[in-house]
């Protein structure tokens, strides 16, 4: 059987119940989620200069994020040999970058 149609990213439980005349049994639950994919909408980024040494780089989350969000946010400039980046958790919306300096 193929159950389509489904929403990315939604967790759906199965069970399975089968039956006679005399009565019906059934399985135990299953818990499942659908595949991730691309998020959907653009994100709004903007940074703010907080001190001498810092900014305040915050963001808008994305319409759907259709999975678990990795937010990636690379900075560079010409003091830095490398692009520096810092890797934050989908529940963040703010990440202070204090003493700029590159991750080597």
């Amino acid at each position: 059987m193929n159950i389509t149609g489904l929403q990315t990213w939604s967790a759906h439980e199965f069970r399975l119940e089968t039956c006679t005349v005399v009565g019906c049994t059934s399985s135990a639950s299953v818990l499942s989620r659908t595949q991730e994919s691309a998020p959907i909408g653009p994100v709004g980024l903007a940074v703010n200069v907080s001190s001498a040494q810092s900014v305040l780089v915050f963001w808008t989350p994305v319409r759907a994020a259709n999975g678990l969000l990795q937010y990636d946010v690379y900075f560079s400039g010409p003091f830095y040999s490398k692009r520096s980046v810092f890797l934050l958790f989908h529940l963040l919306s703010c990440f202070i970058c204090s003493t700029l300096n590159s991750r080597q």
